[in-house]
């Protein structure tokens, strides 16, 4: 029985189609996500080394039951649980605000550039994708950009009471996650200066207790955690001015 050749398609077994490859030169086309900026295009299907189908991305089902986020847990190796979803109300990092204000930016982009109606946005029309050869929008044909209504003194002091709920209720003290979340807090809103001054100070002073400085372990122990007390009990004195205006991160 003479040997089988490498590469060559097995007894039995129907060749898979090639789909070519462009041509040098050729144009690749891929699509950006408004939101967060990647591109895609079409995917190819391999089999066996040969390329045998070239599937479009952006062919997908929305789930509008997803969530909107996912927890997950390591568990060693390099491995991680299966996630677990949560919802906005139970955001402790700070996305929710991020990924609400890209998503407005987005779909003003696309209506300033005529690529989205109103009407569409408020489901009164069907989407419709342009035709291939449509003329581009000009800039001098852009519609104004809507202004997104910024959030009132309550939409800031509802936000700020659930990120005060997270730190407090956190089983030991963590410095630099407690000043990462005041720094995003404090840019997303735009605070004056001034407002979490008192409480990223008070970080700070928990951040310079040093071992050296006390007699014993004990002591230690003590002060860092008279430091961490005196920083939470300092969130409850935060206060937003009932005529202060917040806008949020146009970055």
């Amino acid at each position: 029985m003479p040997r089988q050749i490498r590469g060559a398609p097995r007894s039995g077994f129907s060749t898979p189609p090639v789909v070519p490859r462009g041509a040098l030169g050729s144009e690749i086309r891929r699509a950006l996500c408004p939101v967060c900026g990647r591109h895609a295009g079409f995917r190819r299907e391999v089999i066996s080394g040969v390329v045998v189908a070239r599937t479009n991305y952006w062919e997908f089902e929305r789930d509008p039951n997803k969530a909107f986020g996912i927890v997950q847990t390591t568990t060693g190796r390099g491995t991680m649980s299966i996630g677990v979803p949560f919802s906005p109300e139970e955001d402790q990092d700070n996305f929710y605000p991020l990924v609400k204000h890209h998503l407005i930016s987005a779909v003003q982009e696309w209506i300033a550039k005529g690529w989205l109606t109103e009407q569409e946005l408020l489901g009164g029309a069907q989407p419709v994708a342009p035709g291939p050869r449509q003329r581009p929008v000009t800039p001098r044909e852009h519609p104004p950009m809507p202004k997104v209504t910024p959030p009132t003194t309550e939409d800031v002091e509802t936000a700020w009471e659930a990120l005060k709920a997270r730190i407090q209720g956190w089983g030991r003290p963590r410095p630099q996650d407690a000043a990462r979340m005041l720094e995003n807090f404090e840019r997303v809103y735009h605070l004056d200066p001034g407002i979490l001054q008192a409480p990223q100070d008070l970080i700070e002073d928990y951040k310079g207790v040093e071992r050296s400085d006390f007699g014993d372990a004990e002591e230690y122990r003590d002060a860092r955690a008279d430091a961490w007390e005196e920083f939470t009990d300092a969130l409850d004195e935060v206060e937003f001015d009932e005529d202060e205006e917040f806008d949020e991160d146009e970055e």
